[in-house]
């Protein structure tokens, strides 16, 4: 084999790799950013096989909010994602929303806690801690999450259609 045709061969080995890496950060990274664009696989609609998450387990809440009002005062803030520090959500006390990621602004609508979601289109498992539920409003998509905890430090949250547990931390 010449060196031209060994050359042509490692370029497009590199390349190969090149794009494993980039599909392989693409899957393993952005989805879990939490933006209405990674959610949108059937966004409010009923679980009938909810994933299988352990909240008492896997997202070492000790104190869930006991009400929906109590997390909803505790919630109103900004806070940044534990998982990707470019992700913030802006939850005004006026039940507005904002989305950012890094300086842009990707989604605005409304947010509201409950202490049920009865009346609603989601159906869920029995065994969450937590029996508050944050409901987010984006572009006319309805978003659920369970509220596991609530505090101060501390924001998690479980988004209620594929199960993916979301962490944050207050900007100050």
């Amino acid at each position: 084999m010449n060196t031209s045709k060994m050359n042509r061969w490692l370029v497009l080995a590199v390349v190969l790799v090149g794009l494993l890496a980039a599909v392989y950060y693409w899957l393993a990274y952005l989805p879990s950013r939490n933006l209405p664009a990674a959610e949108t696989a059937s966004p409010g609609a009923a679980l009938n096989n909810p994933p299988a998450v352990e909240p008492e387990k896997d997202s070492g809440a000790e104190n869930p909010p006991q009400s929906a009002e109590a997390a909803s005062a505790a919630m109103a803030g900004i806070w940044q994602s534990t998982e990707d520090s470019q992700y913030v959500m802006v939850l005004q006390a006026d039940g507005t929303v904002e989305e950012r990621y890094g300086n842009e602004i990707t989604d605005t609508g409304t947010w509201r806690t409950l202490d049920s979601l009865e009346g609603t289109a989601v159906e869920i498992r029995p065994d969450f801690v937590s029996k508050v539920y944050l409901q987010k409003t984006l572009n006319g998509e309805v978003y659920f999450y369970n509220v596991v905890e609530a505090e101060a430090d501390s924001l998690v949250l479980i988004y209620l259609d594929r199960g993916n547990i979301l962490s944050f931390t207050p900007v100050r």
